[in-house]
């Protein structure tokens, strides 16, 4: 068999191993989890509605309990939890590498499922989220529409490409500037506070109003929030936030396999 005829083989094999061995992480993830106490698990749950709750009675005094579009504690949960989801996968995907070192260095396999299988294990909290706040919707009396809720499914997709790209930049870093698993914590939060989460972007000042706007996490969660409570999102933010997420994606991945040989020696 030619060297050419070879190649496609080889690349799906290739795939085959990595689709295998990120399901087999998955698996073991979602075992991990749901063996620990019920309020283990229940806290994906717990600790955005507790989150909301808080900032609406400490906050809702400024914004009068309301947002132009929802509630004021619907406003800020359909936020959170995006937030919640994107930061939970950053922060356990950072450490990922360094944290399965022994597996890394005495088995050959594609280490980028670590990483693919906890983002995909933690869509599961944000599926989880999602369902409470349409049971919410109905208790507040707000209007359902099917095909925001398309919406939010291609929005959500568009949101897992983009923080699994983030994923696979910051897990290299943190391989080789171990320092950086600590100095995310303090970027994350920084970040939370320019996404407008738990305020409206009409009371920003126009000198940093531009800034945030182009915050990535803004464009998503104010998509979520048009598309929970509007059932509409201008064509061009679907198609920029698309555009970004594929290309950044493409990108970090791309860096993540042409560093990928070293991090047995620097792990």
């Amino acid at each position: 068999m030619s060297s050419k005829s070879q190649l496609p083989l080889a690349r799906f094999n290739n795939y085959h191993q990595l689709i295998s061995t990120t399901l087999n992480f998955t698996k073991k993830e979602i075992k991990t989890r749901y063996a620990e106490a019920l309020i283990g698990s229940l806290w994906v749950v717990v600790y955005p509605f507790v989150f909301s709750l808080l900032t609406v009675l400490v906050f809702s005094f400024v914004f009068r309990g309301r947002s132009e579009q929802a509630p004021y504690f619907l406003y800020v949960l359909i936020g959170f939890n995006s937030w919640f989801w994107f930061s939970q996968t950053i922060v356990y995907s950072t450490r990922s590498l360094v944290n399965n070192r022994e597996l890394i260095l005495n088995n050959k396999f594609p280490t980028e499922s670590i990483i693919f299988s906890i983002a995909v294990t933690k869509i599961i909290d944000h599926i989880i989220n999602i369902v409470l706040i349409y049971i919410l919707l109905i208790l507040f009396h707000q209007q359902i529409y099917f095909s925001g809720f398309l919406f939010i499914l291609l929005i959500s997709l568009i949101q897992f490409v983009f923080q699994v790209g983030i994923s696979l930049i910051f897990s290299v870093i943190n391989v080789y500037f171990r320092d950086w698993q600590n100095i995310i914590d303090i970027l994350l939060q920084l970040t939370f506070y320019a996404t407008p989460i738990i305020y409206t972007l009409d009371i920003v000042p126009n000198q940093i109003k531009s800034i945030i706007q182009i915050n990535p996490m803004t464009q998503i969660v104010s998509a979520y929030r048009a598309a929970l409570f509007q059932s509409y999102i201008p064509v061009n933010q679907i198609l920029l936030l698309i555009a970004l997420s594929i290309l950044f994606f493409i990108i970090s991945y791309f860096i993540y396999k042409r560093l990928e040989h070293k991090f047995a020696e620097l792990i």
